[in-house]
């Protein structure tokens, strides 16, 4: 274990499975504008890319990929959904030990590096 660098947590739906919540908070900001709902299993095609993407894919569907639209749903969508905040003392038992530790989250939160 010594030659470990750096530890990054991935918590965009590789270690947990987020495609539900993903969907909910994308058909909410879809549903602020008079779009329809996108089915959860095609949210499951749409993501991967990052936020920005997935919303550009989500305003595609329905033709309205334009930069006013995606600036609205983009505020929308960020407006109803929440990062994840991890407990400050995993961060403390982690920056103890010699390798840098940063935390990950679609862009939407500065990393710390400890």
């Amino acid at each position: 274990m010594s030659n470990i660098k750096a530890c990054i947590f991935d918590l965009d739906g590789t270690l947990t499975n987020t495609i539900n919540a993903i969907a909910h908070f994308g058909n909410i900001a879809l549903a602020a504008f008079g779009l329809p709902e996108i089915p959860v299993e095609d949210y499951k095609i749409y993501v991967g890319d990052g936020r920005d993407k997935l919303i550009h894919r989500m305003l595609g569907v329905y033709g309205k990929d334009n930069a006013e639209m995606f600036e609205k749903v983009r505020v929308r969508f960020l407006s109803n959904s929440t990062p994840i905040i991890l407990p400050n003392d995993i961060f403390e038992t982690v920056s103890t030990r010699p390798n840098p530790l940063t935390t990950l989250a679609d862009n939407t939160l500065p990393s710390r590096i400890s």
